[in-house]
């Protein structure tokens, strides 16, 4: 079975705006947290990231890493480098002062 993380945000978004509105704050907190884990997921599968059938990153070296430091892999490339190029390199290791570059919204 594939991790469907689309479908997953928008339950859990769903679930978590029906508690808010019932008062169960700490329960719809927990669930918008999972929304935005799982509309975080989607996006990093939309930008390349390898997953398995359980939704799991296949580069955990790479991948299975916090959210501030996943964004460098998530920019524009400079001018003179292909996107499958830049998205493919060793970025976490470069200096990302001398990358013109911007963050996808």
């Amino acid at each position: 079975m594939n991790a469907d993380f689309l479908d997953a945000h928008h339950r859990h978004l769903r679930d978590a705006d029906c508690l808010f509105s019932a008062s169960h704050l700490a329960n719809a907190d927990h669930l918008y947290g999972m929304a935005a884990e799982c509309g975080l997921k989607r996006l990093m599968i939309a930008f390349g990231m390898q997953t398995n059938d359980t939704g799991a990153p296949e580069n955990r070296k790479k991948d299975w890493i916090h959210a501030e430091k996943v964004w460098v892999r998530l920019t524009l490339p400079p001018e003179n480098v292909s996107l499958a190029e830049w998205f493919n390199s060793d970025k976490e290791n470069e200096n990302d002062k001398d990358i013109k570059g911007q963050v996808h919204a």
